[in-house]
């Protein structure tokens, strides 16, 4: 019988036609014999439990779960475009579908006036740097250059899931990518991102389709008055304590209109971040830079009504969620362990890991935290990430433990064993000799 963790898996792709996608992406354009689409999605969610992936290592996956044997030969035949465009198919096939149902977690009640609440962010993983010419990097220190990813998620914190995924080389940068969430916002959705997608025509459209955003502001921006006259930040903010929200106009060409809200922040934390400030080698600050960063500077289109001030920067501070989904990634799914191989293998791979990566944010870290919030204390999404890491790939294989023996051995006696062709005599066949 399957055990729950395996059926939660398989219940979250049944609403995907995994043979259909599969034909669409030319991954299948025949009958498979040995690897079926599913059997081989199946496989991407049990490589979670392998930190180096290899081509051998896969194929003894795939082997144990159709009880035969499986060339690793076969599957390099098999990795190639078209079946990374397939992973990526089933990943963002998958994130339309999954959802908490009627389960929802309790958010500030401000966040009621917005249909979706979405998160924005970015995570970089290093690669070989053989796949620089697909994912180039930026030059370090001694002006070297490498291969670098950058994985772009999309979050729902009302429904606690992924919307999307994207990938791209690193020198595509948080700016160059704020206009892609443009086909992916819907009226009444409530967009929260850091600076570094801050563009101002971005957030126009972002208006123009009923949506609303909540961004840091950006200290070097001209700011008006709704009347057309120019705001001194410095002066406005020098001998205040309380916080500020005003309407106002940003960029000397956009004059968009925005409210800016400024909270002051603690002493320790301005200090702090002025220490970081003089220390950047590629910035030197000015005065008016050190005054604002004793205060948080926010900017959103949301009304007093749907967005109060009181809660405007405890909303942003929600945005820090993800960094801490991808801090558990890195940790125990082993998301910066991308092979060394052709670009099709590294994206492969990539939404290999996200495929599972995606059922684990709602099918169990979202579920066991509101079955047993009443009894302990909320999940750690690090150590439940920690804990998955190394029950999940056991619970998979749950049902097969009737043939289980069986199946080891073939991969045992097809893997681990030497080539007949092989000259050189191993321990057991010197001993034989003897």
């Amino acid at each position: 019988m399957k055990g729950d963790c395996l059926s939660q898996v398989e219940s979250a792709l049944e609403p995907l036609d995994v043979d259909e996608l599969a034909r669409q992406t030319g991954f299948c354009r025949r009958k498979a014999k040995k690897l079926t689409p599913l059997i081989f999605v199946r496989s991407c969610c049990l490589l979670l439990g392998s930190k180096k992936i290899s081509l051998r290592n896969w194929a003894i996956i795939i082997g144990v779960l159709i009880n035969q044997t499986y060339a690793k030969q076969s599957l390099f035949e098999r990795i190639r475009a078209q079946a990374a465009l397939f992973v990526r198919s089933v990943v963002l096939g998958l994130v339309g579908h999954l959802s908490l149902g009627e389960q929802q977690r309790a958010l500030p009640p401000a966040l009621d006036a917005f249909k979706r609440v979405l998160i924005e962010d970015s995570t970089i993983l290093t690669l070989a740097k053989k796949l620089m010419r697909f994912f180039r990097g930026g030059r370090n220190q001694h002006g070297s250059q490498g291969g670098m990813l950058r994985v772009q998620g999309y979050y729902d914190l009302k429904h606690e899931c992924f919307i999307h995924f994207s990938h791209s080389a690193f020198v595509r940068n948080d700016l160059t990518l704020a206009g892609e969430v443009l086909r992916l916002l819907r009226a009444g959705d409530l967009l929260i991102r850091d600076l570094g997608y801050l563009v101002l025509e971005v957030l126009r459209r972002i208006k123009a389709k009923g949506a609303f955003f909540l961004s840091r502001f950006k200290h070097n921006l001209a700011v008006y008055e709704p009347g057309g006259q120019s705001l001194d930040l410095v002066s406005l903010l020098s001998h205040r304590t309380r916080p500020l929200d005003k309407d106002v106009l940003l960029g000397a060409k956009e004059q968009l209109p925005v409210r800016l809200v400024a909270v002051r922040v603690s002493e320790e934390v301005a200090n702090l971040r002025r220490h970081n400030a003089r220390k950047n080698r590629h910035f030197h600050p000015t005065k008016k830079h050190l005054l604002l960063l004793g205060w948080d500077l926010l900017i959103t289109n949301a009304s007093r009504e749907q967005l109060p001030t009181k809660l405007v920067a405890k909303v942003y501070g929600l945005r820090f969620h993800i960094e801490t989904i991808f801090k558990a990634w890195k940790s125990h799914f082993f998301l910066e362990d991308l092979p060394n191989g052709s670009k099709a293998q590294v994206e492969s791979l990539l939404y290999a890991r996200l495929l599972l990566i995606t059922i684990f944010e709602v099918r169990f870290l979202a579920r066991w935290d509101y079955q047993i919030q009443d009894r302990a204390g909320p999940l750690s999404v690090l150590k439940l990430a920690g804990f998955m890491q190394l029950y999940l790939p056991v619970a998979l294989l749950a049902e097969l433990q009737n043939n289980l023996e069986e199946a080891l051995q073939k991969q045992v006696a097809y893997h681990c064993t030497y080539e007949k062709r092989r000259s050189r005599k191993n321990f057991i066949e010197k001993l034989e000799l003897t």
